[in-house]
């Protein structure tokens, strides 16, 4: 037998019997790493050399998907002004990462965006359903993916492209305005809302049947959120591939 299948008989021996012994695992991180675990197998099968990176924040995502050794063009979009500026002083060393600072929804124009003062990434066009949150509100420009995309993949000879999103509530309607680049998407991911924090964000199996009708399936499914004192899971980020492509 192998050496991975006795590394992986010890690793699991192991972990039964530190749960029995009511030894403590760092859940988040061994959610995140198999997340992270299974978004590089996608990433390699499927040939992925283009990311939109949508709701980039500081640059987290694609900053983790240089570490997992992912080489291909990133481009990352970003409405909040503090949050952009500081993603820009990291992809100003990489010449495959460019960045936008918008917003992303069904059309072009502008909006107003909701700051999250004590937590940047929680910002949304969408208000939040809690009134404890601390909030400022700016306006921002909102365009829509079909308006950027060609000039993404203009540079790729064969582009497989991969959609991220992490809008706060608002994927569905960023994939509204993408449908006539959609079907260059090979793969998108997205968050699916058990219980939504925001007012008019969609519930995980309405956005999940709405992926599905557009020609996407599922083949990861991973906790991001859960309430703390429920035990109740809140939210998924879900990775979908196109249906028939693996």
């Amino acid at each position: 037998m192998s050496v991975r299948f006795w590394l992986n008989k010890l690793v699991n021996d192991f972990g039964k019997s530190w749960i029995a012994q009511n030894g403590i695992l760092p859940e988040s991180q061994l959610y995140k790493l198999l997340e992270w675990r299974r978004l590089h197998e996608m990433l390699v099968q499927l040939r992925i050399n283009c990311v939109l990176d949508v709701g980039a924040a500081r640059g987290q995502f694609a900053i983790n998907l240089r570490k997992i050794g992912y080489e291909g063009k990133i481009v990352s979009f970003e409405p909040v002004p503090e949050a952009f500026a500081e993603m820009s002083a990291v992809f100003a060393g990489d010449r495959k990462w460019q960045g936008h600072n918008v917003a992303l929804g069904r059309q072009n124009g502008e909006t107003t965006f909701n700051v999250a003062v004590e937590s940047t990434e929680m910002s949304s066009i969408l208000l939040p359903r809690h009134g404890s949150w601390h909030l400022r509100q700016i306006t921002v420009p909102l365009a829509t993916l079909d308006a950027f995309f060609d000039s993404a993949i203009t540079d790729i000879s064969d582009p497989s492209v991969f959609l991220k999103m992490d809008t706060q509530g608002y994927d569905v309607e960023v994939i509204h305005g993408a449908l006539r680049s959609l079907p260059q998407v090979v793969a998108l991911q997205s968050e699916l809302a058990i219980r939504p924090d925001y007012v008019g964000a969609p519930l995980y199996l309405e956005a999940l049947g709405i992926y599905r009708d557009l020609g996407f399936e599922p083949i990861s499914l991973i906790e991001a959120a859960r309430d703390s004192q429920s035990g109740i899971i809140t939210e998924f980020n879900c990775v979908l591939i196109r249906d028939g492509i693996a």
